[in-house]
């Protein structure tokens, strides 16, 4: 059902943008998980994670990030699939390969997420980063 569907994405999303939502979010994973991010400015080539591979990743993130939200601006159903549009922003806690700490990312984010027995089975994202900013360093 979509409306279970939704709440269930927004939860999920809302766990990832918070300090340590590893285990709260490992509940809401099917154990088949898989997470399939496409090439983008952040990571050149694509990356397919089970649930352990990328919740294990969380705090390499955490690291990297000083600050990130997910603002969700609509969800669309189709076939037993949820799809969900999102803006991501955030601030590097630390240089970055030629992108320097304190830079502002901004990620328009559109997801594909299918669903097993009331969990996350698989997450699809296209990642679309503008041109970092960092008007705000010294």
């Amino acid at each position: 059902d979509t409306a279970a569907a939704t709440v269930l994405v927004e939860r999920y999303l809302s766990l990832v943008a918070n300090p340590d939502p590893r285990a709260e979010a490992e509940a809401l994973l099917d154990p088949d998980y898989r997470f399939i991010k496409h090439p983008n400015l952040m990571i050149p080539l694509a990356q397919n994670a089970t649930a352990r591979t990328a919740l294990a990743s969380i705090p390499q993130g955490r690291a990297l990030l000083a600050s990130q939200a997910f603002t969700i601006h609509d969800h669309h159903a189709s076939e037993g699939t949820l799809i969900t549009r999102t803006a991501w922003p955030g601030e590097l806690a630390t240089d970055a390969g030629p992108v320097m700490r304190g830079t502002r990312l901004h990620a328009d984010i559109v997801m594909f997420f299918a669903f097993r027995d009331g969990r996350i089975l698989l997450q699809e994202n296209f990642d679309c980063y503008a041109t970092p900013d960092s008007t705000a360093l010294p």
